[in-house]
């Protein structure tokens, strides 16, 4: 077999294995889904397709986990589906970090990464209740912090006395079936016969013990015997069947312990009935259990500074509380703030701040004010009001009498010469509390860290704690929780002390990106993460969690580029609008190249609740970039970007040979900003980039109300006003459009203004930004420069009761030189109509020519030559006395081919505006031929003529005010002769009134 050969086997193979995996994980992890969804009468029939919505997915979190996760969207729209499965993912990430999965993949039915998610819930539920126990045999190398090696070290234990059982992993220990059979007979002899077992027998052994563990102890069989008996069996689904048998007997064993304490109590009270029940004594963590949350708030006296503290009683003695050794994983809930009263924690952080105002002798004295003086047992709120103290306190202006080596007041005044830490501080106080706290050490990604930097010890180093609350630990930092960073430069001089939650009962998931502890136990994740591992890890800070922020893309601290770079974050959907920013520099700190901003060579948008940042970048080098985030509504009072994630970028290879900025827009997000949304605008335009077909480009928006528009294109190497005839927008009915003419190859930026001029007057403000990328080989003309707003509906046009009839679109494009127009009104009105040369401003008055009929206004143009013509409708209403026409309506004509001969139209006189309508002809000309018909309509008139020259042809009523007749004209062409249209009125006279006047 050539090389060649060999790797297209190995190919087929790997990918032959890899189905097979794949078919195992879904039937097991199917399986196991069910059991769980059974409970709810659900079930689960393909794993790929029946996750898709989030429906099921959300229930299944919600069974597993006793948590609501939200009440689902069962519209079968995408968006929908994409919101089920979020609500899901970010559920999942406020307890484990999940990388790599998104909504998406589970809607298009990812294998990979569906089963991934699964697998991921099946860790975090199943595993996270595995202890290791302290008897028996086992392999002393197997790190006991991890759920999974927890669970190795139980079966090892388990099965250590039986013959013809190692179990070494998950995979080809449990081949033969033997092992299943010894975990069941380690716990129920009765119900297997482990020495009539055939090691050969693999099939027989498994079923064996697969029969049992179903029809005896109800452990659901998601296993099948032949996916067992492999060579290589999956790991990930023999662990979840192992961690049945695990779960069901911790559970068998708790019961006989309880049973057992019963039956005990029970013979303790028959021998002493006189004393009823028996009061044995209770832990604090037991007192505190049992202790009724506080529904009344503690009364706070307000102080002065300096006031005297009250004195606590002669009788009163600290009482330190050393702490526990950290049991391997947390059996009770996380504590939460919501879970006191709201009226509660005010007062108890009402009462910190009182007692921050006074000074105190010693920390005997300190404890008694802060918190038994207000008999404050809750532990939550204990370490609440610490916490809000240090947050409070100018520590450095803190001093003691008689500060003896060792004692807590040598603690807290060793801040003032950096002897000690906040976490000593606050460790030492809680521990004179009554509270069980630890010190973690490790390391922090604080303000002078640099994304991609190592950590080593004697740099970065940090300390935080660590408090068991209800028998749960927590994690606090009471240093960075009691300080927030201002300024671009950041120093110890630029430091604000107050409050800041987030480090106040910090999740795990989420600290672990800032803090890593040298102790991995203090991660309290699920799986711990390693050093190398938190060093790659983006630098992330606080307010990414606070707006609900996601990795979509780049997951690591430094990215490597090659050309352009698209980093991507998602946010929620549900959460008060976001906006963003960023700042990008050299590292040298220099944050232009060639005079050029770097921001401008990042293009920035959000498409569908993700955050896109297309970085193109003009020259290799290393450059650090920041993605700042705030919340975009009235209730951010001030209104300030705040850091969400850091990334050190290597470009390694750029652009083509000389990269170019992207143009120089306005705003740096591009597409529709948040003034778009404040002002109702719709578009069906998903993204800020849009390609150009044929040299042009239409983006439209729907307006809810009367507004004004102006748009203008960008581009590097020209100037606005030589692109002003590029651009032209318009406004027809609730719809306003942008038309864009690209000049020539290249990318241009298009910037949208608007306003609403019943309330803002005529300041516009900038409401979106597009890129405009033209790829073709064009030859533009530029269109005519028109003054904003001209196009179309003009302010007074729906004032007048107008609409447009045939043309509501302003911009005709006409592959003919003629044209006809019409209006509709609801009020008589006194029209006039000008025709003028886009480029020129030459009037054309003869090649226009209007009409009413009734309650619609015609408009008749001919275009004398090719090119733009700018039509302009004036108007005003007969019963307005002032004569003063006003502009309603503006139209572009673009009169591409001449198909006809141009000849003028007749001039009208006064009298022909009383209701008189011309039905042919539009004009004469040698063609109309040498007997041309004339029909009129003309009102109140007794008589009709047309006069060529001296010639007097009378035209005949056929109907009321209907006047028709035949003129011959034949003698009259070549000689620039003039025809009239004549009326009398009345029977009393012998004058004619002229109406129309034809140059022939």
């Amino acid at each position: 077999m050539s090389e060649t050969d060999l790797e297209q086997f190995e190919t087929v193979r790997v990918g032959a294995l890899r189905d097979e995996r794949e078919y195992i994980q879904k039937k097991v992890f199917t399986k196991w889904a069910n059991s769980v969804l059974e409970k709810a009468e659900l079930k689960i029939n393909d794993l790929f397709e029946d996750l898709r919505d989030g429906i099921i997915l959300i229930k299944l979190l919600e069974i597993i986990s006793r948590q609501p996760i939200g009440k689902p969207n069962r519209r079968n729209l995408r968006v929908q589906k994409a919101e089920n499965i979020n609500k899901c993912l970010q559920f999942l990430r406020t307890k484990v970090i999940v990388e790599n999965i998104g909504a998406e993949d589970i809607m298009d039915g990812n294998r990979r990464l569906t089963l991934g998610l699964i697998w991921t819930i099946i860790r975090l539920f199943t595993f996270r209740d595995i202890k290791p126990e302290t008897e028996g045999a086992a392999d002393k190398s197997i790190d006991t912090n991890s759920a999974a090696n927890a669970l190795l070290l139980w079966c090892q234990r388990k099965t250590a006395e039986y013959h013809g059982v190692q179990v070494t992993n998950f995979t080809n220990s449990w081949s033969n079936g033997l092992a299943f059979n010894a975990l069941i007979h380690a716990h129920r002899p009765d119900l297997v016969d482990f020495k009539k077992l055939v090691a050969a027998d693999h099939v027989g052994n498994l079923n064996n013990a697969f029969n049992v563990a179903v029809n005896e102890l109800g452990i659901p069989n998601i296993l099948d015997a032949e996916d067992v008996d492999t060579a290589s069996p999956d790991e990930k689904t023999i662990m979840t069947y192992v961690a049945s048998y695990y779960h069901y007997f911790a559970r068998m064993k708790s019961k006989m312990v309880e049973d057992t304490k019963n039956a005990e109590d029970q013979k303790g009270a028959i021998h002493r009935p006189s004393k009823g029940t028996i009061d044995t004594p209770a832990t604090q963590q037991e007192k505190a259990a049992k202790t009724p949350t506080r529904t009344k708030p503690i009364y706070v006296d307000n102080r002065n500074v300096g006031q005297k503290p009250p004195a606590p009683p002669p009788t009163f003695k600290l009482n330190f509380r050393k702490s526990q050794a950290l049991q391997a994983a947390n059996n009770q809930q996380k504590p939460s703030l919501e879970n006191i009263d709201k009226q509660v924690l005010y007062a108890v952080d009402d009462h910190a701040i009182q007692v921050s105002k006074s000074d105190h002798s010693n920390v005997r004295e300190l404890i008694w004010d802060l918190i038994y003086s207000k008999n404050i047992i809750d532990e939550l709120e204990r370490v609440r009001v610490i916490f809000r103290w240090l947050a409070t306190k100018n520590l450095n202006e803190i001093s003691f009498i008689d500060v003896e080596p060792g004692s807590p007041e040598e603690v807290l005044m060793g801040l003032k010469t950096r002897k000690t830490s906040y976490a000593k501080v606050f460790d030492t106080m809680c521990n004179n509390a009554e509270l069980r706290s630890e010190i973690i050490r490790g390391y922090a990604k604080g303000f002078d860290y640099l994304p991609g930097q190592s950590f080593t010890p004697g740099q970065h180093e940090h300390s935080w704690n660590a408090v068991n609350i209800f028998g749960t630990w927590c994690l606090f930092d009471a240093n960075w929780g009691a300080r927030v960073i201002i300024g671009e430069q950041d120093t110890d001089e630029n430091l604000h002390y107050r409050l800041d939650e987030y480090y106040f009962l910090a999740e795990p998931a989420q600290l672990i990106y800032s803090h890593f502890p040298v102790d991995p136990k203090w991660q309290l994740l699920e799986g711990s993460i390693t050093l190398e591992q938190f060093e790659n890890m983006p630098r992330v800070w606080r307010q990414f969690f606070k707006y609900g922020l996601e990795f979509v893309s780049h997951r690591t601290a430094v990215v490597h580029g090659r050309g352009e770079i698209n980093i991507k974050l998602r946010y929620p959907e549900n959460k008060p609008c976001v906006a963003f920013s960023f700042n990008i520099h050299f590292e040298n700190g220099d944050k232009e190249y060639s005079d050029v901003k770097l921001n401008r060579y990042i293009m920035h948008e959000n498409i569908k609740c993700v955050a896109s940042f297309r970085l193109r970048l003009p020259q290799n080098g290393s450059y650090y970039f920041k993605i700042y985030c705030k919340e975009n509504s009235p209730a951010n009072k001030d209104n300030v970007y705040k850091g969400v994630c850091d990334y050190k970028i290597v470009q390694e290879e750029v652009v083509g040979q000389q990269t170019a900025p992207f143009p120089n827009c306005s705003d740096r997000q591009w597409g529709p900003g948040s003034d778009f949304l404040r002002y109702g605008l719709e578009t069906e335009q998903q993204t800020a980039t849009i390609f150009t077909r044929n040299g042009k480009v239409e983006l439209w928006f729907r307006v809810p109300n009367t507004m004004q528009f102006k748009a203008k294109l960008k581009h590097n190497c020209s100037s606005d006003s030589e692109l002003e005839g590029y651009c032209m927008y318009r406004k027809v009915g609730n719809t306003a459009f942008v038309n864009i003419t690209a000049p020539a190859r290249g990318e241009y930026g298009l910037d949208i203004y608007a306003n609403d001029p019943s309330s803002e007057g005529t300041s516009l403000v900038h409401v979106a930004q597009y890129m405009i990328e033209c790829k073709e080989d064009v030859k533009a003309e530029p269109l005519p420069k028109l003054p904003g707003g001209y196009l179309g509906e003009q302010p007074k046009f729906c004032q007048f009761g107008l609409n447009t009839l045939s043309h509501q679109n302003p911009v005709i494009e006409l592959e003919k030189n003629s044209v006809e127009i019409q209006f509709s009104f609801v009020q008589k009105m006194m029209t006039k109509v000008k025709l003028v040369d886009a480029v020129s401003n030459e009037d054309y008055p003869d090649f226009v020519f209007t009409q009413t009929h009734g309650s619609v206004i015609s408009i008749f143009v001919v275009i004398p030559n090719t090119g733009f013509y700018k039509l302009q409708i004036y108007a005003n209403p007969d019963s307005d006395a002032s004569n003063q026409l006003a502009g309603m309506y503006n139209y572009l004509i673009n009169c591409k081919k001449i198909t006809q001969p141009v000849h003028p139209f007749p001039k009208k006189y006064s009298k022909w505006n009383e209701g008189c309508y011309l039905e042919t002809p539009l004009s004469l000309h040698r063609n109309s031929g040498d007997e041309v018909l004339f029909i009129v309509v003309v009102p109140n008139a007794t008589a009709v003529a047309v006069i060529a020259g001296e010639e007097w042809t009378y035209l005949q009523t056929t109907q009321p005010s209907i006047w028709e007749g035949k003129v011959k004209l034949e003698s009259f062409y070549g000689h620039g002769a003039e025809v009239t249209v004549n009326a009398k009125y009345g029977e009393n006279t012998k004058s004619y009134k002229t109406l129309l006047k034809y140059t022939i």
